[in-house]
């Protein structure tokens, strides 16, 4: 092996190298990946769940402060009919035993002194039992036709009035006396001050927690203030289309200005909702920041760890080839020992092989018998044949193979086929077989030519070509044939009773997976197809 022959081998480990590294890194690179996935979705997940169970915990909180202060406004509002006093006036007037003047000049002052004693309670309007407003502590509510009343149960109203520009709750009770029964209504104004400080108090600057207290109007939900915003912004009520029952709550989603939200919404009293709210984006926050540490610290692992491995694997492969390249120059240096060697003994063949030729030659020279010497014809041929090939392989370099064109192109132009009357053309592929199968070839070519020769001559000198194809058919197999413009074949010939060539030349094919067949149309002559797979046979 030549040190460019070294030098490439040399060059082509090291693309090999670099072609592991890349593989190496690509297989790596997708590993990490699934790996991450494992790994961080339970994680993601496990971190999410806790930061929607603590904004679940605040929504709680939350909801149960704004809770309590509707029981305790129900009960401010309950305590307005059980003023006895003032509800004997209520009955006397219901059964006409006073005049309306008298009711309200007695019973106004007791009410602004019930609105005094509470700072929850900013005015209250009496009403009988028609609906009609009796006395007022100085608030009004314009027509009663939207006010709900229930004969047994106080009802906190579904919208708010306004006092000082401020919006208040409304809450109806009945007025029910132990002995007549129902004689009237309480409307209570309660303010929703303290309301709006428990949402304020409840909202979270550093998380955006924002909250909405809502009465249901129709389909949509009204706002009456937010504890982010100086004015309530307009709920659509397809905005939550699942809505909760009294005490129970809902987790919704919702888009607002293409900002995703966490929406957790929370029944109070009938129509009255408290919603709570957050950006996704920043409820998540936490969860994110610890996925991106995390995965940076499972990446920055992997990439150490694969760099080392690198490493560790280039220095182990660079001492495998600094190894395999001295083990290969010693395999060049006996190399090239074996091809002397090699050369030197097919040349002691060749000049042997030349010698027995020789011999024959002058055998067949000395001999007076014709059939006698057709023989040594026919075996100088053969050793001629063996001569030739040992001729090439010691000219070509190679001492296994053989091509199949120069061999048989140098065999065909011997002196054994020298003729005024034949014209040999010969039209082979270049085909690169074993030394014994280059044998095979060449004693076939040798004994197809002769038989050419022997039945297509004729009578006369009549001149004949002969035509030598070799090579690979459409469906891939080795043909080969052999044929002439000369006399046909005889007919005993074509039906398969060949002679000692022919059934010589049917041998060696068949030792090769071929086939003989014997035509004399279009032209006479003898065609031999192999088999696709020549190298197998070659091996037998």
């Amino acid at each position: 092996m030549s040190k460019s022959n070294n030098h490439a081998e040399w060059e082509r480990a090291q693309r090999s190298q670099l072609a592991i590294f890349k593989l190496g890194a690509a297989l790596f690179f997708s590993l990490l990946g699934v790996l991450l996935i494992i790994l961080i979705w339970p994680v993601q997940n496990s971190l999410k769940r806790g930061e929607r169970a603590e904004f679940s915990a605040s929504c709680s909180l939350l909801s149960d402060s704004v809770a309590d202060y509707y029981f305790q406004s129900k009960e401010i509002a309950l305590q307005l009919p059980s003023r006895s006093m003032i509800r004997n006036e209520l009955v006397k007037y219901t059964e006409g035993e006073i005049s309306r003047n008298r009711l309200v000049e007695y019973t106004r002052p007791k009410l602004i002194d019930a609105v005094d004693a509470s700072s929850l309670l900013l005015g209250v309007i009496r009403y009988s039992l028609s609906g009609e407003a009796l006395v007022d502590t100085g608030v009004s509510i314009g027509s009663s036709e939207n006010i709900l009343f229930d004969v047994s149960n106080p009802v906190v109203q579904r919208f708010t009035a306004e006092i000082d520009n401020e919006p208040v709750l409304l809450i109806s009770v009945p007025v029910i006396d132990p002995v007549v029964g129902l004689v009237g209504y309480d409307l209570a104004f309660l303010s929703l001050s303290p309301l709006k400080e428990i949402l304020l108090a409840g909202n979270s600057e550093e998380r955006e927690i924002h909250s909405f207290l809502a009465f249901e109007s129709g389909e949509d939900l009204i706002p009456v203030f937010t504890s982010g915003q100086q004015s309530a912004p307009s709920i659509s009520g397809s905005d939550f289309p699942e809505m909760p029952v009294l005490g129970q709550y809902v987790t919704l989603s919702r888009t607002v200005a293409d900002i995703p939200y966490e929406v957790q919404v929370f029944g109070l009293v009938p129509g009255w909702y408290l919603i709570v709210d957050m950006d996704r984006h920043l409820l998540f926050s936490e969860s994110r920041r610890y996925i991106m540490l995390f995965s940076g610290v499972v990446v920055v692992s992997g990439i150490g760890a694969f760099f080392l491995f690198l490493v560790a694997f280039r220095f182990l492969s660079d001492k495998v080839l600094r190894e395999t390249r001295v083990l290969d120059e010693m395999v060049s240096a006996r190399t090239k020992e074996l091809d002397l060697l090699l050369k030197e003994v097919h040349h002691r063949v060749k000049n042997d092989v030349q010698m027995i030729r020789a011999f024959i030659s002058l055998q067949k020279g000395n001999s007076k018998d014709p059939e006698a010497a057709e023989v040594f014809d026919r075996i100088e041929q053969f050793v001629t044949s063996v001569q030739r090939i040992y001729n090439t392989l010691h000219t070509s370099g190679t001492h296994s193979t053989v091509a199949v064109r120069g061999y048989l192109e140098d065999l065909l132009g011997s002196e054994h086929f020298e003729s005024g009357q034949f014209s040999i053309d010969a039209r082979i592929e270049d085909i690169v077989v074993s030394q014994q199968t280059a044998l095979y070839f060449g004693v076939i070519s040798n004994e197809l030519v002769i038989n050419a020769m022997k039945y297509s001559a004729g009578e006369g000198n009549t001149q004949v070509d002969i035509l030598i194809n070799l090579g690979t058919g459409k469906d891939g197999k080795i043909e080969y044939s052999v044929d002439n413009s000369g006399a046909p074949f005889p007919e005993k010939v074509v039906e398969g009773s060949y002679g000692f060539g022919l059934s010589l030349v049917e041998s060696l094919a068949a030792h090769l997976g071929g086939t003989v067949s014997v035509v004399n149309s279009p032209r006479p002559g003898v065609k031999i197809v192999f088999a696709s797979d020549l190298q197998r046979y070659e091996l037998l």
